[in-house]
C-alpha cells in the first residue's frame, strides 16, 4: 500500500515524527539508488514475520524526482503485506496529525500504473537490505 507524503521536513525529522505517531521504529538504511544512480533516504521498519514491513522513501534530491510528475509527493510510505482498511486509516490519520506533514494521500494503483515498476525496485531493495542485517537489526533508530 503506498502513501504519498508532502512536507518540508528532513527525512531523519519525518522518521523520527513517524516514529512517534504511530508506534514504529522506522531505521535509516542503505540508500536506494534511483534515476541517474542518485540516491534516496530509505527507512525500514520490520514488525516481523507474517506483519507489516513499512518503507519511507525520500523522493526528491537536488532537483531530481523520483516519481512522474503528476505524482507530487516529497516521500513515499510503501506498507507491505496486507493492511486492515481500519488500521490503515489509523495510519493515515495519524500521520495528518502531525503538523508538520501539509498532505498524506493513499496513492491507488489502479490509477497510477507508472508506480508499480517503481514499487518492484522499493522491494528488491528492502529486501536485499533484509538479507544484509542480522535478525532484529535494520538500521540506526531515529529517535
Amino acid at each position: 500500500m503506498p502513501i504519498g507524503i508532502n512536507t518540508v521536513l528532513p527525512d531523519y525529522k519525518l522518521a523520527y515524527f513517524l516514529n512517534a505517531a504511530l508506534g514504529i521504529d522506522l531505521k535509516k538504511t542503505t540508500d536506494f539508488i534511483g534515476i541517474e544512480q542518485e540516491t534516496f533516504s530509505f527507512y525500514i521498519h520490520d514488525e516481523g514475520e507474517h506483519k507489516n514491513i513499512f518503507n519511507l522513501l525520500k523522493c526528491t534530491k537536488a532537483g531530481i524526482r523520483l516519481l512522474p510528475a503528476k505524482l507530487h509527493t516529497d516521500y513515499l510510505m510503501v506498507i507491505r503485506n496486507p493492511v486492515s482498511e481500519q488500521r490503515l486509516q489509523h495510519l493515515v490519520s495519524s500521520m495528518r496529525k502531525i503538523k508538520e506533514i501539509f498532505s498524506v494521500f493513499e496513492l491507488d494503483l489502479h490509477k497510477n500504473k507508472e508506480l508499480i515498476p517503481l514499487l518492484e525496485q522499493i522491494e528488491f531493495h528492502e529486501m536485499a537490505v533484509l538479507r544484509q542485517q542480522p535478525p532484529g537489526k535494520t538500521g540506526e533508530t531515529i529517535k
